[in-house]
């Protein structure tokens, strides 16, 4: 097996310094936008908060209200996005 790419993101748990005020950032977004306590079936906003160390490549932390697939998705539509804007301006 070979060594992962230090450009890709490492698929860990959110690194443990970061576990509670990203949970807690989570259930507050949460909150504002979709109400407290609102079931799952009823939520109208999907979010996905990333963070990661400034100057280290390769990991970052996320944590979403969302469905894995779905955040992923719509990843891939930012990114198309952004390389779109780049190609025609040159930049992001």
């Amino acid at each position: 097996m070979s060594a992962p790419d230090p450009r890709s993101a490492d698929p860990g748990p959110v690194e443990p310094q970061f576990v509670e005020l990203m949970n807690g950032l989570a259930a507050g977004l949460d909150d504002l936008f979709n109400g407290e306590n609102c079931p799952e079936d009823e939520k109208k906003v999907g979010f996905f908060l990333t963070c990661f160390k400034m100057g280290e490549a390769g990991r970052f932390n996320y944590i979403s209200n969302c469905n894995k697939l779905d955040v992923r998705a719509m990843l891939k539509e930012i990114v198309a996005r952004i390389e779109a804007r780049m190609g025609a301006e040159g930049r992001a």
